[in-house]
């Protein structure tokens, strides 16, 4: 974005608010470190009336939030985000949001899941040893597109629902990682891997693709 911005390319004053393990979700409660998370929300909603924001754009790690001690409140109830119930309270919080966002006069947008597998990870594709290196002969070959989904099948529903609900807009980043094909490629350009790990993307990557 910033890149953008430098360029002369990008028509709006942009905001990130953000921090590790802080999804964009009122009423999230973790302890100890992440403990600040749970000011996120209403940062952001400052943020709109203050600066009179337009758009805003919501991305999480949407599955990863239901470690041991993670809770969600509701209704003034406290669940564990690992329960059935947790989880129903994270989508209804979640929803409750966007409808809030929007009553500030902000359009919003979900992203869906982004493609996650330990072989775009670029320190598996490498075995090291005391004599030498060896290279999987497998690192080049793409991932099927339905694998890569499999896990995002009930949280993209999930979100789905959300949108049909509230009128948000969902972006979906598998066309943008994956191009259009039934498989995914761990690589792009002259054998550059897209990720820095299993789940990160390169931001040189990110810059010239997305």
């Amino acid at each position: 974005v910033k890149q953008l911005a430098d360029e002369g390319k990008l028509g709006a004053n942009t905001f990130f608010v953000t921090g590790a393990q802080c999804p964009p979700v009122p009423g999230v409660i973790q302890p100890d470190k992440f403990a600040s998370c749970g000011n996120l929300p209403g940062t952001l909603v400052d943020l709109i009336k203050r600066e009179n924001i337009q758009s805003v754009v919501l991305g999480a790690g949407w599955g990863g939030y239901q470690e041991n001690g993670m809770l969600i409140e509701r209704q003034g109830q406290r669940l564990p985000l690992n329960t059935k119930d947790g989880v129903e309270a994270f989508y209804a919080n979640l929803e409750d949001y966007v409808r809030l966002l929007q009553a500030h006069g902000a359009r919003v947008y979900l992203i869906l899941g982004h493609p996650v597998h330990h072989r775009f990870d670029p320190a598996q594709m490498v075995t090291r040893s005391v004599t030498g290196f060896q290279i999987d002969p497998n690192a080049g070959n793409g991932i099927p597109i339905v694998e890569l989904q499999a896990p995002w099948v009930i949280i993209n529903a999930r979100l789905r629902a959300v949108s049909e609900n509230t009128g948000a807009t969902l972006l979906d980043p598998f066309p943008d990682i994956c191009g259009l094909s039934n498989s995914c490629l761990p690589f792009f350009g002259a054998a550059e891997p897209k990720y820095t790990d299993f789940t990160h993307l390169r931001p040189v990557f990110v810059r010239e693709h997305v």
